[in-house]
């Protein structure tokens, strides 16, 4: 066999393989494609809101804002 048709062959083969996972990628759910704002952070919306983000990243730093809301207040100083 000629190695010019087999290195043909080969590259035709991989320009294949290469065209299926790029159209394989295309194929998401809809779902997944749903852009979720977040919520405004107040003591109602850390509470109920939390539990209903899907994204998981957007939850944890939904969550991570809940935790640090509010002012900094010093402890009262001691004197020992």
């Amino acid at each position: 066999m000629n190695t010019y048709f087999l290195r043909a062959n080969i590259a035709r083969s991989i320009i294949a393989i290469a065209a299926a996972f790029a159209v394989a990628g295309c194929s998401q759910r809809a779902e997944d494609n749903l852009i979720e704002t977040m919520p405004e952070v107040n003591d109602e919306n850390c509470d109920k809101k939390i539990a209903e983000i899907k994204n998981k990243e957007l939850q944890q730093e939904f969550a991570s804002k809940c935790l640090r809301r509010g002012d900094f207040v010093p402890s009262p100083k001691r004197q020992w």
